[in-house]
Parts: structure tokens; C-alpha cells; sequence
């Protein structure tokens, strides 16, 4: 019995000891002052249409892209699907960083995204690799005579 509770206390010293060499010696722990509020959903929706405009034209290069790298693989008539669209908006949504999340509410993004639809789907348009058929082998000029002569060939 009294060999479990020397091995406990042992685990334990050796565990703090542990924790305390990955802990970082630079690290400043800060306390947050009294009466600072951390911001929430809730208190994001009642940022200024300034502040909101300001972030969505920062963001909006990286809003769009993401846009249409989920629409890329959907068929042209399946645009006109309401649903997919919003969809696919949600889902951009949630691969935009966590700061601007903070900033920018999900309805308020769903609108604006929604609002710009039309424009979005005419990059998607120029975004799609085109039609035209590329061939796989390049036109390669035939070889010079005197290249040839000159060049050794290898077995």
C-alpha cells in the first residue's frame, strides 16, 4: 500500500515538472480587466453597416473564391437551385477565418452573397476551364539535319 501512494506521488512530480518545461517562459498571462466584453454572435449584430462593409471589402476576394470553388463542380442548370446555392454559401462560410466570422454574422453574409448571386455566377463562368479541347501533345517543329548529325545518339 504504501508503495502506490509513493508511486502516485512520484507520477505526479514527475507530471508537473513535465508540464512546466512545455509551458513557455515568455508567455505573459494576462487578465482581462472587469466589465471587457468578449464578442459573441449576439454582439456582432449590432456592429455598424460600416464596420460590416469594411470587412466585407476586405474579405471579399477571399469570400468570392471560396464561392467558386464550391460552385465549380455544379452542373449550369443546378445553379438556378435556390438550396444548392445556399448550400454552397453556408459552406463558404464556414471556411472563412474565425475573425471574420466574428465580424461578419452568417445572415449578414448569406445576404450580401445572395444580393451579389448574379455576379458571382458570371466569374463562375470565366472561371471554368474552357471547352476547348487542349492537346496532349505539343507541336513539336521537326529536327534540324545538322542537329542530328551533330548530336551523338545514345543506345
Amino acid at each position: 500500500m504504501k508503495s502506490d501512494s509513493l508511486h502516485d506521488e512520484t507520477t505526479n512530480a514527475n507530471n508537473t515538472g513535465l508540464r512546466d518545461r512545455f509551458k513557455n517562459p515568455f508567455r505573459r498571462k494576462e487578465k482581462m480587466a472587469p466589465g471587457t466584453e468578449i464578442p459573441t454572435i449576439e454582439s456582432t449584430n449590432d456592429l455598424p453597416p460600416s464596420r460590416i462593409k469594411n470587412v466585407i471589402a476586405r474579405y471579399r476576394p477571399m469570400i468570392e473564391q471560396l464561392v467558386l470553388e464550391g460552385l465549380i463542380g455544379v452542373a449550369e442548370e443546378k445553379l438556378l437551385n435556390d438550396e444548392l446555392v445556399t448550400d454552397v454559401f453556408h459552406k463558404a462560410y464556414e471556411m472563412l477565418p474565425m475573425p471574420v466570422r466574428f465580424v461578419l454574422s452568417r445572415e449578414t453574409c448569406l445576404h450580401w452573397l445572395m444580393q451579389n448571386r448574379e455576379p458571382l455566377l458570371a466569374k463562375l463562368a470565366d472561371y471554368k476551364p474552357s471547352s476547348i479541347p487542349v492537346p496532349l501533345v505539343e507541336n513539336i517543329p521537326p529536327n534540324d539535319e545538322a542537329k542530328t548529325a551533330e548530336t551523338p545518339i545514345l543506345p
